[in-house]
């Protein structure tokens, strides 16, 4: 038997929305946190959890697809979600993998080269791409 509360969904204040995963989304990109202060508590928790001399690092790139035009980062390409090519993003993502489980560090968007746009360098669509930068980002907090 469920409790007559139990089909309402509670919200923080000042979200406007009735959905919850939009109310959830807009909760996580609107709060006034420091984003690095918590990233630098989850990993130390994590690492205090999972450190193990046998643990790897695992680098790896997701596809996902992606409908309509104003989504940053759609291309076509391979996405493995699908088995074939489509529109999709690519993001990749650093892992900390022990015997005892595992969890991420990083994910970042990965944005192609677009003809014609000289902001980005010329190694930016190389396999593996952002991943430098991930690790540099995530190898301090990483454990130790």
């Amino acid at each position: 038997m469920s409790s007559p509360l139990s089909h309402r969904v509670l919200r923080p204040a000042g979200l406007t929305s009735t959905d919850p995963e939009q109310a959830l989304q807009q909760f996580v990109s609107q709060s006034p946190w420091d984003r690095e202060a918590v990233l630098r508590r989850y990993r130390s928790h994590l690492a205090a959890t999972f450190a193990h001399p046998d643990a790897v690092f695992v680098i790896d790139d997701t596809t996902f697809p992606k409908q309509g035009r104003r989504s940053v980062g759609v291309q076509r390409r391979y996405c493995g979600a699908l088995g074939k090519k489509a529109n999709g993003q690519a993001a990749v993502s650093i892992h900390y993998a022990a015997p005892e489980g595992h969890y991420p560090l990083a994910l970042r968007l990965f944005l192609p080269r677009v003809a014609g746009d000289r902001r980005r360098p010329p190694e930016a669509g190389r396999s593996a791409p952002g991943a430098r930068e991930g690790a540099d980002r995530a190898g301090p907090a990483g454990p130790g």
